[in-house]
């Protein structure tokens, strides 16, 4: 299984929308990964302020005029690009310095949050933390089941 379909979608999302893609659900992927998943990672960045919503006279999907990708999926397959091609782009300079940084999205805006707020070492020990404690249990996991 690549590893797209089965990972948050969220990170490539952000770097999609850095380099330019306005249609992520329409992108050609290799292998794409499902459109729900997409549409979460969509809204995710949209929640984290990483993406602006699109305003109602852009919404060409013909859905409740929110912009949201729950409202995007619920027009007609028939419009081929209307589905995601309106839906955000990224904040200045929030959603900008978000795709710049080599982290998952929700770890960069509590980053940037710690740096408004000064309190960057602290923040940068809990997520150095829990970001080494997930891959520790990952590692643990692949030796169990090699073994």
């Amino acid at each position: 299984v690549p590893e797209m379909l089965r990972c948050n979608l969220g990170a490539i999302v952000l770097h999609l929308k850095a380099l330019g893609v306005r249609d992520v659900l329409n992108f050609p992927f290799l292998d794409a990964p499902p459109r729900d998943a997409l549409r979460r990672a969509l809204l995710d960045l949209l929640h984290l302020g990483a993406l602006a919503a699109p305003d109602a006279a852009d919404d060409s999907s013909g859905g409740d005029g929110d912009g949201s990708p729950s409202s995007s999926a619920s027009s007609s397959s028939s419009s081929s690009s209307s589905t995601g091609a309106s839906f955000g782009v990224l904040t200045k300079p929030l959603g900008v310095h978000m795709s710049q940084l080599p982290l998952e999205p929700r770890f960069a805006r509590v980053l940037l949050a710690a740096a408004e707020h000064q309190v960057v070492v602290v923040v940068v020990v809990i997520v150095v933390v829990f970001v080494v404690s997930v891959v520790v249990i990952v590692v643990v996991v692949v030796v169990v089941v090699v073994v």
